[in-house]
């Protein structure tokens, strides 16, 4: 049987039961004692200890759930850029009574801009990420290009909304925009 050795050490003593087989002791349902009888795992120290665990435990599988999603989230990204691109190129001299194929070639711009957005702060604003935190100048210009994109988003709601002949005479377009 193992003894409580201090303050801060968990080492359990085992609570007799009156369930307990040979000795005293209840075989496999152990539980921490203190030395004056009270539990280990009730004591100051063992709660900190315990609740420092359990929070880590979270933190750690709450990443592991955002990474997995972030992923997901990327890859259907990917997969909805791409099959936009390719009925884009497929359909884009197909009539339309809205200018999709304009909408299309500036959100792809805008797509490329925020995926390589180090390289278009170097190119424009002349700074680097490895030069510090970011200057006024690049704040405003990731300020720019987020409200560009939503504002774009409901141009994009506005010319579905608004066409009238495109579901017809370029449907794959038309849906691959509308989704």
């Amino acid at each position: 049987m193992n003894s409580y050795q201090g303050e801060d050490i968990l080492t359990p003593l085992h609570r007799p039961s009156p369930h307990a087989g040979e000795g005293g002791m209840l075989i496999g349902a152990a539980t921490p004692l203190h030395a004056e009888g009270e539990d280990i795992l009730a004591t100051p120290p063992a709660r900190r200890v315990i609740g420092q665990q359990m929070a880590a435990w979270i933190v750690f599988h709450v990443r592991q759930i955002l990474v997995v999603l972030l992923a997901v989230l990327c890859i259907i990204s990917c997969m909805v850029l791409g099959w936009v691109l390719i009925e884009f190129v497929k359909h884009e001299k197909e009539p339309c009574d809205v200018s999709l194929s304009l909408y299309v070639k500036v959100w792809v711009v805008l797509w490329v801009v925020g995926v390589w957005k180090r390289e278009v702060h170097k190119c424009l604003v002349r700074w680097n990420p490895n030069d510090g935190p970011p200057p006024l100048r690049v704040q405003i210009m990731d300020m720019i290009h987020i409200g560009i994109v939503h504002i774009w988003v409901v141009v994009g709601i506005y010319l579905i909304a608004s066409s009238r002949t495109c579901a017809a005479t370029n449907p794959k377009l038309f849906l691959a925009v509308k989704w």
